[in-house]
């Protein structure tokens, strides 16, 4: 089996300096069955990163300078099993912060946010943590685009984005994505605006959708993701 060990956490907030940040994605990419395994890494801006293959553990390390902003950068691992090679992926998102300068206030929202974590919201995640600024917006957004339309007492609040994530062909889905965030964003939560949203289908059942987003408030950007599994 093959199996990436990230090094580094895989959700970061960061801060810069005034040249900005020297960002590093790192993992242990292996395969159980001690074949070969090789490495790529998305900084998603065009540009990719190719680790060769080898046999045994690979070791992949892949930095940049950066600037202030939302960054979720892809490591795609895959082996020489034949016929079929298996694959493996990790989304590494990191927020980067500028020190340099002073950030807008922080506490203009204050409210109930639900836990951090990757999943969509369950029964579990019903126990409100309180938060402010940022934090509200974030659990807000992944509350309205976890939610399917119909699913709550008030029919129309939601977003259609499992029923379209799971069309048949993800190819060329990202703007039907994007035109879904936007409707729903502009009818159940106008603070906030989306900037950018890629979809990575990361196995047979399972896609994730990385979103930079701007506070109207403050425009301040932040980001967040989403998972969704194949009813």
């Amino acid at each position: 089996m093959l199996s990436i060990v990230p090094s580094v956490p895989l959700n970061r907030v960061l801060n810069g300096g005034p040249e900005g940040l020297q960002l590093t994605i790192s993992a242990a990419v292996s395969d159980s069955a001690l074949g070969r395994v090789s490495a790529t890494v998305n900084w998603r801006d065009g540009t990719t990163e190719s680790f060769p293959a080898t046999t045994g553990t690979l070791a992949v390390s892949s930095s940049r300078l950066v600037k202030p902003g939302f960054y979720a950068v892809t490591l795609r691992a895959t082996n020489a099993r034949y016929p079929v090679p298996d694959s493996a992926q990790a989304t590494f998102s990191i927020q980067v912060h500028s020190a340099a300068q002073e950030p807008p206030p922080s506490d203009l929202l204050i409210g109930p946010i639900l836990p951090r974590d990757s999943g969509a919201p369950n029964a579990q995640d019903w126990i409100f943590n309180s938060g402010s600024g940022l934090g509200v917006l974030e659990s807000s957004v992944k509350m309205l685009l976890s939610t399917q339309i119909g699913e709550r007492l008030m029919s129309d609040y939601g977003c259609r984005l499992t029923a379209v994530l799971f069309e048949p062909g993800l190819a060329g889905v990202e703007s039907q994505v994007r035109e879904e965030i936007v409707a729903s964003l502009a009818a159940w939560e106008p603070r906030v605006r989306l900037l950018t949203a890629t979809v990575d289908k990361t196995d047979a059942r399972s896609v994730r959708v990385d979103l930079l987003l701007q506070s109207v408030l403050t425009e301040q950007n932040f980001g967040t993701f989403l998972e969704f599994q194949a009813l």
